[in-house]
C-alpha cells in the first residue's frame, strides 16, 4: 500500500484560493514536494528502499541519510565542541 502524502499545501493568487495541493516533506532532505494529483504521486515523489519513506526525486539513488539523524550528528558534534572548549579553557 503506497504512503499518503503529509500535508496540504494551498496556492493563492491575489488574494484568494486558487488550489491545494497534496504535499511530502522529503525523509532525507526535508524538501517540500507539491503533488498536484494522488493518482499521479509517485511521477513528483519515491519511495526510500532503505528506511521505507517518501523522498524526493533529487534524493534518488543517493545514500539513505534521514534527515533527523543527521541533524542529531550535527548537534552531538557541536555538543562535543562546547565540551572541548569548556575542558581547555576557551
Amino acid at each position: 500500500m503506497p504512503q499518503k502524502p503529509g500535508g496540504v499545501g494551498q496556492l493563492f493568487c491575489d488574494g484568494l484560493l486558487v488550489e491545494e495541493v497534496a504535499t511530502s516533506t522529503c525523509a532525507h532532505c526535508a524538501n517540500i514536494t507539491d503533488i498536484p494529483s494522488r493518482k499521479k504521486m509517485m511521477d513528483h515523489v519515491d519511495v526510500c528502499r532503505n528506511c521505507m519513506r517518501l523522498i524526493c526525486l533529487k534524493c534518488v539513488g543517493k545514500p539513505c541519510t534521514p534527515f533527523e539523524k543527521t541533524i542529531d550528528r550535527i548537534e552531538a558534534d557541536y555538543y562535543r565542541s562546547v565540551q572541548l572548549r569548556k575542558a581547555l579553557g576557551l
